[in-house]
């Protein structure tokens, strides 16, 4: 018997119509994915849950979709014009070409977009077919869960949270709100994986009634600071009070990232630096600033692999990370005598100690 996963997302909406009546439709409708209330994240959850490949179906008691933005008659975006990412960025584009550029939008003193509630109608089921913003990229993380549900055949409490939120990177949807590294960044991927690890963090700011978040790009970073970023997932960092509150350079970056069981030559950094669409050179004594560190540890390290649970927390490392080494020495064990199987042997059991000892 074939399984099917039902996954209900439950998005009620708020309108004049809320509970009018419609008749039954004449056949039965089948789907993956049904979304239950068309208003602003119900909409863009069902837009992102169709696009990943699920047959989604949005149903609603009204033939609007939008919610507050159309039904309501709340047409105009509340704070965060200057996140642009995912679905509210597509249809803020859309808005914008409908009635000639952002400034022909600016019309209201509490938003920067406002605009018609029919054209927001039809841009939603234009994009339905083939929010607040904060409420759109709410809704589209939730169509990417419901598809990862549908897909992989799981409840929502056993998804993979990373995936999710890989999934959400590939989109180009801001994981956190940081203001100063736009999606058009060329390191807009790498500094959201590392501030969603909490190794490198923002800073809020509340201004003129809104939240805004930081990143800082440009500020100096110390060893200090970096191995504090870095002790959670690495609990041999636990006892290691050597850190120096010097700023980093890029020739004591790698001492820095031994220290974590993770041999980086200066040489592989020199021939990675082009890469990484810096606007500096590279140079050995150059200071770096915490988007040349978060880029760098996000390649090197690859922090952001490590699972989270729903609360963002480190899942604990287990047995199967010990499992897995294990094989990993036995298989070696099979090839025959080399330089390079022995050196990877001897890492392997170096990881092995490690998770022993420290775990």
């Amino acid at each position: 018997m074939k399984r099917w996963t039902s996954l209900l997302l439950m998005i009620f909406v708020v309108s004049a119509n809320a509970f009018s009546m419609q008749p039954p439709p004449s056949r039965a409708l089948h789907c993956d994915v049904l979304v239950v209330g068309g208003g602003t994240g119900g909409t863009a959850a069902g837009i992102q849950s169709a696009r990943l490949g699920a047959k989604t179906i949005i149903v609603d008691s009204t033939p609007w979709l939008g919610g507050m933005l159309t039904a309501a008659g709340v047409s105009a975006t509340d704070g965060n014009n200057r996140l642009p990412s995912g679905i509210w960025q597509q249809f803020r584009q859309a808005i914008w070409k409908r009635y000639g550029g952002p400034k022909a939008v600016a019309t209201g003193w509490v938003s920067n977009t406002s605009f018609q509630p029919y054209v927001a109608d039809s841009i939603f089921k234009a994009m339905a077919t083939r929010v607040t913003t904060c409420v759109l990229l709410t809704g589209q993380a939730a169509g990417v869960l419901a598809w990862y549900c549908e897909y992989h055949h799981v409840e929502p409490r056993d998804v993979n949270i990373r995936a999710i939120q890989k999934k959400r990177l590939e989109d180009n949807a801001y994981l956190l709100p940081f203001i100063d590294v736009p999606p058009s960044d060329p390191n807009f991927k790498a500094i959201q994986r590392i501030g969603v690890t909490g190794i490198i963090r923002g800073v809020g700011v509340p201004y003129n009634g809104a939240n805004q978040t930081w990143f800082y790009p440009e500020w100096p970073i110390s060893q200090y600071q970096l191995v504090q970023g870095l002790r959670p997932y690495y609990p041999v960092l636990d006892s290691y009070d050597f850190a120096s509150g010097q700023r980093l350079t890029v020739g004591a970056l790698p001492k820095s990232f031994a220290l974590t069981w993770n041999k980086i030559p200066l040489s592989e950094v020199r021939r990675d630096w082009p890469t990484f669409h810096f606007t500096v050179p590279f140079n050995s004594s150059l200071k770096l600033d915490r988007r040349i560190v978060a880029v760098l540890v996000d390649y090197y390290l690859h922090p952001f692999n490590r699972p989270v649970n729903f609360f963002g927390k480190l899942e604990p490392a287990n047995v199967k990370w010990k499992r897995v080494l294990i094989e990993s020495k036995q298989q070696l064990q099979t090839e025959p005598p080399s330089y390079g199987s022995i050196q990877r042997r001897k890492k392997i059991d170096e990881k092995i100690q490690y998770w022993f000892t420290k775990l």
